[in-house]
């Protein structure tokens, strides 16, 4: 998976988590990134993975695996190399290698998140998240954030939210719109941690 079994999906992801760090993944086409968990995102349940939805399978790791683990991945270049597989958006992954099945099953499978604190013990919004809800409604968070996901990334949709800078990079090497996808368990908000304070309190 990596060369020297240096690194791994939980150097950055320790039980599905996030280490709370900004990555320079300029290299790889994009830009500075925040690490988000994958905890509750169960894979791609959320639509394309990463920011800026340059993954639409998990089974796109096998480009990190060859390109920055340094290892040679889970599929054989003959396989890899196959239509548009070589490509992150290219020609399903998937079924292909059963290592690769695996991690996509165990991401997959990560469909809890944590417990608000802005709930009692009882499971009751607390009096500022309720307050939150208020601030919610009233910006119309929800034309964005919908559904039992509170996301729209699942259609594939990418927001530009005014946090763009020259640090953000690109998409897949071209023009960047980013997905807001995020919950009360994270490192500051958005791709760059821009927002260091979101009023968390307003998700559930």
């Amino acid at each position: 998976m990596s060369n020297d079994g240096y690194l791994s999906c939980a150097s950055c992801h320790l039980d599905g988590g996030s280490d709370h760090r900004v990555f320079d993944f300029t290299n790889r086409g994009e830009g500075l990134r925040n690490t988000t968990t994958l905890r509750g995102r169960k894979g791609t349940g959320h639509g394309p993975v990463h920011w800026t939805g340059n993954f639409d399978e998990i089974h796109d790791f096998e480009h990190d695996m060859r390109a920055n683990f340094g290892g040679r991945g889970f599929l054989s270049d003959e396989e890899f190399n196959t239509g548009t597989r070589n490509q992150p958006l290219g020609d399903p992954k998937a079924g292909v290698n059963a290592s690769l099945d695996a991690l996509s099953a165990y991401v997959t499978s990560l469909a809890d998140v944590p417990p608000s604190p802005f709930r009692d013990a009882g499971g009751m919004p607390t009096a500022e998240a309720i307050a939150g809800k208020a601030v919610y409604d009233s910006l119309n968070c929800s034309s964005c954030h919908s559904g039992p996901e509170y996301t729209d990334s699942a259609l594939n949709v990418r927001h530009d939210v005014g946090t763009l800078k020259a640090g953000s990079g690109q998409r897949l090497g071209s023009a960047l719109m980013v997905s807001i996808r995020q919950h009360s368990k994270g490192c500051g908000i958005l791709h760059l941690t821009c927002m260091m304070v979101l009023p968390t309190h307003c998700m559930t």
